[in-house]
């Protein structure tokens, strides 16, 4: 999936060599996690460098503390990835 998101930013960096996109996410558990990284495997097989430049384990706020962080702290780590043109 994600295909067309990965052609659009493709169509933005060859227009722009400059540009970069950042891709901020946590893992929800919806998605098997290889099968959302497998993201930017995709996006390196389009040519496109991708790099993880951080990890942030946030807590969650009061109203979201039970569904979260009892069931799987995962969902409040935020992974921060940079796309470019390689």
């Amino acid at each position: 999936a994600h295909e067309k998101l990965l052609d659009t930013l493709r169509g933005v960096f060859e227009a722009n060599p400059k540009a970069v996109a950042v891709v901020a996410f946590c893992l929800h558990g919806n998605a098997p996690d290889d099968k959302v990284m497998a993201f930017f495997d995709r996006a390196r097989e389009r040519g496109l460098t991708a790099t993880e430049v951080d990890v942030v384990q946030r807590g969650a706020s009061e109203s979201m503390r039970g569904v979260i962080m009892a069931t799987d702290p995962k969902r409040a780590r935020v992974h921060t990835w940079v796309l470019r043109l390689s």
